[in-house]
Order: structure tokens, then sequence, then C-alpha cells
């Protein structure tokens, strides 16, 4: 522990052999001790924080990155999409009268491992199944593709 002398007037850290401030000349003068592990615990803890801060939002980094790399091109265009990116397309199939690419979109994305994809397809799949505009061969083949990933999970 390191020891000093605090003047009183002027807040100036004296030797501790010090009878009288070195800079403004005054008497009172306080013995006070710097506890140096203190200092040295508050370091630890702010470093320990900084690693765990740094942890959590490089592993999200990671994580997003990973999921963008997995998500191959979405439909007939030949230009690689992100994941967020291809669960908004997909939603939005919801509300087309499907053709083959758009089935077969939705058919591709009931064989990813990513729940929320598949959950995604299957939220399609039943909104198609649901328009009246559809013709029921379609309707009875978007049905089983329900029950048959449905019996996946």
């Amino acid at each position: 522990m390191a020891s000093y002398k605090l003047c009183e007037d002027c807040g100036y850290k004296n030797d501790i052999n010090s009878i009288s401030c070195s800079l403004c000349g005054g008497k009172k003068l306080n013995l006070k001790e710097e506890n140096k592990r203190s200092k040295i615990k508050y370091y630890l803890i702010f470093l320990g924080l900084f690693f765990v801060l740094f942890y959590v939002f490089y592993n999200r980094k990671e994580k997003a990155e990973l999921k963008t790399e997995e998500i191959p091109v979405f439909v007939s265009e030949k230009r690689p999409i992100n994941y967020y990116t291809y669960l908004r397309s997909l939603k939005k199939i919801s509300r087309l009268n499907p053709d083959e690419n758009d089935e077969k979109a939705i058919k591709r994305a009931l064989n990813y491992e990513d729940k929320t994809i598949k959950e995604t397809a299957l939220f399609v799949l039943k909104k198609w199944s649901q328009n009246p505009g559809i013709k029921e061969e379609k309707r009875k083949e978007y049905l089983s593709l329900i029950n048959t990933s449905s019996d996946k999970k």
C-alpha cells in the first residue's frame, strides 16, 4: 500500500514525511493510504467485462455469417441472398398464386435443417392450400407436403 499526505487546502499529494504542503505551504495534511489491490481488482473486472462483451458480439456476428453461408440461391435468381432476406421472401410467396419456381423454392426450404425456414415453408403451404383459386390436385399435393413435413419434426 502506498501512503501519502493529502493537503486539505489545495489537494496536492505530498510525501509521507512532509510536515507542510510542498505546493501551497499549508499545514493541514491528512495521511491517506492508497490500496493498489483495489485498483487492480477494478482493472481486472473491467477487462473481464470487456472480454465477455467482445465474446458475445463476436459470436453473434459469426452465427449470422454461418446462417448466410448456409442459405443457397433463392428461386431462379443466380445471386446469393442473406438469411433474413430469404425468410422474408418465403413469407411473401404465400401471397402469390404459386408457379413451378415458387413450389421448388418451398420444397427446397422444407429440406433445410433450420427450424425457422421449415416453419415458414409450412406456413406458405398452408396459405396456398387455403387459397380458393388453387386447383384441387394442387391443394392435395400441398396438404400431403404439410403432413409429410410435420411427421419429420
